[in-house]
């Protein structure tokens, strides 16, 4: 990989002007923003777009007579064969399913050389693996490679490969400390719950007076605030305090039938920036709120610390945490319809479809079967798809699901086995859902 980080680093410096294409989630824009910082730094002047798919069809629209190098971040994997014919030089740096690979094309992705990228390298990491060899002082963009990799929820259960090795290095170099705490996203417990849906509670989480209720039934001071319940705080009662939210919430997502992955990273290592002690995880929240609400710069800028963005991004992370958390809360009471391999539903807004079905399988729905979100968008539908690491180690591969069943009924699909997508004509998801069930059916052994 070495090897091919050089040859992009050699590309970049033969030219001025780069056209840098990157996805539009967390890991995407965080991407972008270190490639484009690194790039700049190196005396290049590159524009960045963001965008929520790549189509063949869609590369036209960043090329022009002056275009003589294109880069792509967190994006690009599935279209390799047609990169090659364009009339640029291109890298890209993506850890998306690997697909093939040409000599033309600068190809930098965890899964060519062995390692995962679900798992190891985000398209944020790789981005970041990438401005190193353009020089060691960008460094300090480590923290807003993390937060990408963390938005790809590549941190749950520990960092690993690559991933844990630059976590490592910015420690040591003193841009990021690390404290083990509650995993729980708003600055106090009651926010946490009320608003936060991840943990998910059944009957509790985004309904006040539910909250409320139940503070006082387990005697809960629902002030607390999370930061200051960390490993190395020293107060014997801020600790004990933690166990027992942390024992608390346990039991309730016991009840709900959670699986033992998920009760073990309630607690978990929770990465800050230095300085300041921003939560990374609260950085990457933010910055995909902004992507999904169609403000990608929007994350751009609060990254590059323009005054007022991250009060815009606050704002636009509770609109769109507040959608994710009414529907889940619809399909309490109306779950998703099943078939005998998978199980699915539909929104009004594709947006939240995977968080929807990330968080719903894991807190509401059947922890045995991949769970589908489906939203009809300018007359195509859009689909989210999400398992766990359970399924995936039975055999589950839903890039594999999602790119197979599409491209059948005329659409578009790949991502990871673990969390995937596909873009289709309207009026054949049935016919998709029919082809993904008997895909998972003979994948998963159960």
């Amino acid at each position: 990989m070495q090897n091919e980080l050089e040859r992009a680093a050699k590309a970049v410096r033969s030219h001025k002007f780069v056209r840098v294409i990157s996805h539009y989630d967390a890991d995407g824009i965080t991407g972008g923003f270190v490639a484009t910082k690194a790039l700049i730094r190196a005396g290049l002047s590159p524009h960045l777009t963001m965008t929520k798919s790549l189509a063949p069809e869609d590369l036209s629209d960043y090329t022009d007579a002056g275009t003589k190098l294109m880069i792509f971040v967190d994006i690009g994997a599935s279209l390799i064969d047609i990169l090659e014919e364009m009339d640029t030089d291109v890298i890209v740096l993506d850890h998306h399913r690997f697909v093939s690979e040409k000599d033309s094309v600068i190809y930098v992705n965890p899964n060519r050389f062995g390692l995962n990228g679900m798992k190891d390298l985000s398209g944020s990491t790789t981005a970041l693996l990438f401005a190193l060899v353009l020089d060691d002082k960008n460094w300090d963009l480590a923290p807003f490679a993390l937060a990408g990799a963390f938005g790809d929820r590549q941190h749950i259960g520990g960092l690993s490969g690559p991933n844990r090795l630059i976590a490592e290095q910015a420690v040591k170099k003193g841009l990021v400390t690390i404290k083990r705490q509650l995993r729980l996203s708003e600055k106090t417990v009651y926010d946490s719950i009320l608003y936060s849906p991840d943990p998910f509670i059944k009957g509790i989480t985004g309904r006040a007076q539910q909250v409320e209720e139940f503070f006082r039934t387990v005697h809960i001071d629902g002030d607390t605030e999370i930061a200051d319940m960390t490993d190395d705080s020293g107060d014997m009662e801020m600790f004990e305090t933690s166990n027992y939210i942390n024992s608390i919430i346990t039991l309730q997502l016991i009840k709900q039938g959670c699986e033992p992955e998920t009760l073990e990273n309630l607690v978990s290592d929770v990465y800050y920036t230095l300085p300041g002690r921003q939560n990374i995880d609260d950085l990457s929240s933010l910055v995909n709120a902004c992507g999904r609400r169609g403000k990608s710069g929007l994350g751009f800028e609060l990254m590059n610390g323009t005054e007022g963005a991250e009060a815009e991004a606050s704002a636009l992370r509770e609109e769109h945490r507040s959608l994710i958390r009414s529907r889940l809360i619809e399909l309490e009471s109306d779950p998703p319809e099943e078939k005998e391999a998978i199980q699915y539903f539909y929104s009004d807004e594709a947006v939240i479809n995977g968080a929807v079905a990330g968080i719903g399988r894991e807190y509401l729905f059947n922890r045995d079967k991949p769970a589908f979100g489906l939203a009809v968008v300018a007359g195509k539908v859009e689909i989210s798809a999400r398992g766990s690491t359970k399924l995936v180690k039975n055999g589950l591969n839903l890039a594999e699901v999602c790119r197979v069943a599409a491209e059948k009924v005329g659409g578009r699909g790949g991502g990871h086995a673990i969390a995937s997508g596909a873009s289709i004509p309207e009026g054949k998801d049935e016919e998709f859902l029919k082809l993904a069930d008997e895909l998972v059916k003979e994948q998963i052994t159960l």
